[in-house]
């Protein structure tokens, strides 16, 4: 698929970022891997799901997802 613009057309810039609501509490929120707790960790606006009982001890071992946006795009 093509997207040909036009001279009428103007682009814009969408900016947006993922971030863990300041209600957020650590601790079992339902989601497991392996039966084990899942805790959500953000660091410079990515979301990490890891088993990690704390933040400093995540690692690649015990990560079970990240989510990562790309902060803008054209439109």
């Amino acid at each position: 698929m093509t997207t040909e613009r036009t001279e009428r057309e103007q682009v814009g810039v969408v900016t947006y970022e993922l971030i863990l609501d300041s209600a957020y509490t650590e601790g079992t929120h339902g989601l497991t891997s392996g039966g084990v707790s899942i805790r959500l960790y953000e660091s410079g606006g990515v979301i990490t799901g890891s088993t990690s009982l704390t933040e400093v001890g995540v690692n690649a071992g015990n990560t079970a997802f990240t989510i990562v946006v790309n902060s803008s795009r054209e439109c």
